[in-house]
């Protein structure tokens, strides 16, 4: 349950909860818990995280030895029991640092963050994933995070799309990714350089703009809607539309340059892909454990505007997914990467 994998396979997925902690889906986690014996366990992480969202440094100081003399000073049975000390440890070594800080009252933000790391890395999860509850959350994820294809990709944010692209790799033929990457690819290379005014004063495109476009245009052409034994073809544009922009280029060619006309070079291919990703991909995305994850990440990143910058730091898609030092990751199977089609909402 502990193996890490890349973004970029389909083993497994990681889901982390810790955003959803005092929300309306966090009592489906606590009954889970509860019913493994794990109340005091979620009692200590509960108050962890909510140490790590309070503003100032004299909250958290008055938090801190609150915790200290509820969690610490006589220590739960169940609490110890997880930490898997070994020979050599003991309870009071192993929260030391902590214990000291507080008295010194010199705490930090990540004080905790060796003590809640070790917990959550005791606790099994393959119950809750087998359970009714794990579809009841998310759903309940789901219904509460409502988005469009719109919110996917209306501003071509990278952190964004790489769900819906992982999703086609995993589940689609490579052309259902160049699908994705060709849409996005006209967005935010070519349809720049075409409506983006020089920097002169001029109001006339240079010369080194025009080769620049038109280098662009052939490498669109030639990456995705020309034949690809590659496999980059994007598949969602039919021949006619294809033949259709490749007309219109050696047409452009040969006249003054047209911005406006440029512009809307791949507007009927880019039309083709987004009905595509509409009708035939979001749908099943929504209902994928990927969706889920988005969710949640969505959910932690809203609960603590802190880890916005912290977020946009590992949610590149040129880079593994990194969970945050300190969150609680669950990690999936990748058999449960589709949801059971007989979960039903969890009632508020």
């Amino acid at each position: 349950m502990r193996r890490r994998m890349s973004m970029t396979t389909k083993d497994e997925v990681y889901l982390v909860l810790d955003g959803l902690i005092g929300t309306t889906h966090d009592r489906i986690l606590y009954t889970y818990m509860y019913q493994q014996g794990w109340e005091p366990l979620y009692s200590i992480l509960a108050e962890i995280h909510k140490y790590t969202t309070l503003p100032t440094r004299t909250e958290r100081q008055t938090h801190a030895e609150y915790m200290v003399e509820t969690f610490l000073v006589h220590p739960d049975a169940v609490v110890v029991a997880h930490l898997h000390l070994t020979d050599d440890e003991c309870f009071q070594s192993v929260v030391q640092a902590v214990v000291d800080a507080v008295a010194d009252k010199t705490c930090t933000l990540d004080m905790w963050s060796s003590l809640d790391g070790r917990l959550k890395r005791a606790l099994d999860w393959s119950g809750f994933f087998k359970s009714d509850m794990f579809g009841d959350l998310c759903n309940a994820i789901r219904e509460r995070h409502p988005m469009t294809l719109h919110d996917v990709l209306g501003d071509c944010d990278a952190t964004r799309i790489r769900y819906l692209e992982l999703y086609l790799r995993e589940f689609h033929h490579p052309g259902g990714v160049s699908n994705l990457l060709f849409w996005v690819d006209v967005q935010t290379t070519f349809l720049p350089l075409v409506t983006t005014q020089p920097a002169s004063s001029s109001s006339s495109f240079s010369m080194a703009r025009f080769e620049e476009i038109q280098v662009t245009v052939r490498r669109l052409f030639n990456a995705y809607l020309a034949d690809n034994p590659s496999g980059g073809t994007a598949t969602a544009v039919p021949d006619d539309t294809k033949k259709d922009v490749l007309a219109r280029i050696l047409l452009y060619q040969g006249e003054p340059f047209s911005p406006p006309r440029y512009a809307t070079l791949f507007k009927a291919a880019q039309d083709h892909v987004w009905r595509w990703l509409a009708s035939k991909i979001m749908p099943n995305f929504q209902n994928s454990m990927l969706y889920i994850q988005w969710m949640v990440e969505v959910e932690r990143v809203l609960a603590d505007p802190h880890l916005h910058r912290a977020y946009e730091s590992v949610a590149s898609p040129s880079s593994p997914h990194q969970p945050l030092k300190g969150t609680l990751v669950l990690p999936l199977p990748y058999a449960s990467n589709r949801l059971p089609s007989s979960s039903k909402p969890h009632p508020h």
